[in-house]
């Protein structure tokens, strides 16, 4: 059995972190437990060996543990599985993660991590270096930008229509950015639709949102604004 983690400071997690410190033995890095990562260290910004919860196990130990968690109702995840391992005396080793590496657990930290996928040395981390993430297929045109549209530093998925601005933000499928419409710093999923000469600055907008013409939302680098799924916004909202 491998545990694989990332070491950082602690510091670059949230704060009440829900990820765990492993503890690795000196002499052979195993594994010895896992550890609460608290405010403390993370004031101190202390280095920690953060677990990822992603483990490699052979299917024998794996069968043996799913009866296990059967009968004690028990929640299958990576934590209880190395919980398992170290109750139980298998030796667990570890693999030290060296890409890029997220604990995505509020909202800010959503946002962060999207906003760093508009690095190409971050996104080459994670998208390329060790092989490609599949994920299920949504075959759909090309977007379409006009003649007087302007986008730059920017992720945009298939369907789109773009006549107006898009400046280092992600847009997801079907989006559509009408003429003189400003998109800057922020997040739009699938269906989202920005009309005429509105605008959208560190937000995120969940699906199927639908801002008015000439409205505009604003929020803070380090505080975006979020609409929820299929809200109409026809006045402006500032954070």
């Amino acid at each position: 059995m491998t545990a694989v983690y990332k070491s950082l400071d602690a510091g670059d997690l949230v704060q009440g972190t829900n990820v765990k410190s492993y503890v690795l033995s000196e002499e052979d890095q195993t594994l010895q437990s896992m550890d609460e990562i608290t405010d403390a260290m993370l004031t101190e910004n202390e280095p920690v060996n953060a677990g990822t919860k992603m483990i490699i196990v052979d299917t024998d130990f794996m069968m043996d543990f799913l009866d296990w968690a059967e009968e004690n109702t028990i929640l299958v995840s990576g934590e209880s599985i190395l919980d398992y391992a170290l109750s139980t005396g298998v030796t667990c080793s570890s693999f030290e993660y060296q890409g890029y590496y997220a604990s995505i657990e509020t909202i800010e930290s959503y946002y962060q991590a999207n906003m760093d996928m508009l690095d190409a040395t971050k996104f080459r981390e994670l998208f390329f270096k060790q092989g490609p993430i599949i994920t299920r297929p949504h075959d759909g045109a090309p977007s379409y930008f006009s003649k007087e549209s302007e986008v730059s530093k920017s992720h945009l998925a298939t369907n789109c229509d773009v006549y107006g601005k898009v400046f280092s933000s992600i847009l997801f499928r079907n989006t559509f950015v009408g003429e003189k419409a400003h998109v800057e710093d922020s997040i739009l999923m699938s269906n989202v639709t920005v009309e005429d000469k509105a605008t959208v600055k560190n937000a995120i907008l969940d699906k199927n949102v639908i801002v008015k013409a000439g409205v505009s939302i604003i929020g803070d680098a380090n505080c975006p604004l979020v609409i929820k799924k299929d809200a109409i916004i026809s006045e402006d909202l500032k954070a």
